[in-house]
């Protein structure tokens, strides 16, 4: 059993006890005043300046992906403007010729040929267009009367649908004095406005047929005559290709004179 203390004595007491412990905590500060050092605090608010270049960043990031979405979508448009087309589509000599002559004549026409051919001539009716077979059969039927020997010196007739209409089909023409030529005739007139995209697909194809079938030869020439964006190409077929592929026809040089200038260099 513990002695009583007086209250005078635990006084004293809890007065020295007090006393021993902030010593000792004076002590452990002054041995580690790091853990009593508080650090000074920045500002707590974000700086101005951080604010606008992370901003600027973020603008750039989001023009770039949006610029990239719109040049990914020109592209996938300009691809499926047109349908491709993978056959062209031929009316026969027999289908739309509205005389019996004509019709006769046909067979002996467009048999195919045993040559090979190093020139392709593009040009225009420079008529009216159409779009069904009578109508177009008129309008080839009155060409013919205009000629001297009531015949065309075409190949085939593309119409702005891209049908081709067979005349002297696979047989090589006259149409260049001297030199055999395929001819493709454009019913319309193509001075101040492009063929159609169809147009132009369906001669690529044709032209890739001949190639094909070795009717004409690898290094063929282009001429064009009086049709706007088109290009005269010499010895080069893979740039006329290419300009096809990418739907248009570069324009050089007006074909008027430079057509004549050309058919008296071959």
């Amino acid at each position: 059993m513990q002695p009583l203390m007086s209250p005078i004595d635990y006084e004293a007491r809890t007065r020295a006890g007090h006393r021993a412990d902030n010593e000792t905590a004076r002590g452990s500060s002054e041995q580690t005043p790091l853990l009593q050092y508080r650090f000074p605090r920045g500002n707590d608010h974000v700086n101005a300046a951080t604010v606008i270049v992370v901003g600027c960043l973020l603008f750039v990031l989001l023009s770039g992906a949006i610029i990239g979405m719109y040049l990914l979508l020109i592209q996938i448009q300009s691809e499926n403007i047109v349908p491709p087309v993978d056959t062209p589509h031929y009316v026969r000599r027999s289908d739309w010729a509205i005389s019996g002559t004509l019709k006769n004549r046909s067979s002996s026409l467009t048999r195919l040929s045993t040559s090979t051919t190093d020139c392709v001539v593009v040009l225009q009716t420079d008529t009216g267009s159409c779009d069904d077979i009578p109508t177009c059969a008129e309008f080839i039927e009155e060409m013919e009367y205009q000629m001297p020997n009531h015949a065309l010196p075409y190949n085939y007739i593309i119409t702005n649908e891209g049908d081709a209409y067979e005349y002297l089909g696979w047989q090589p023409s006259d149409y260049v004095p001297n030199r055999t030529s395929f001819v493709f005739a454009f019913i319309g007139n193509y001075t101040y406005t492009p063929p159609t995209r169809r147009q132009i697909f369906v001669t690529k194809s044709i032209i890739d047929e001949l190639l094909n079938n070795e009717h004409l030869a690898k290094n063929y020439t282009i001429v064009g005559k009086d049709l706007k964006d088109l290009k005269y190409l010499t010895n080069d077929p893979g740039n006329i290709n290419k300009e096809v592929d990418m739907l248009m026809f570069v324009i050089l040089t007006r074909m008027y004179s430079n057509f004549t200038e050309a058919m008296t260099h071959m």
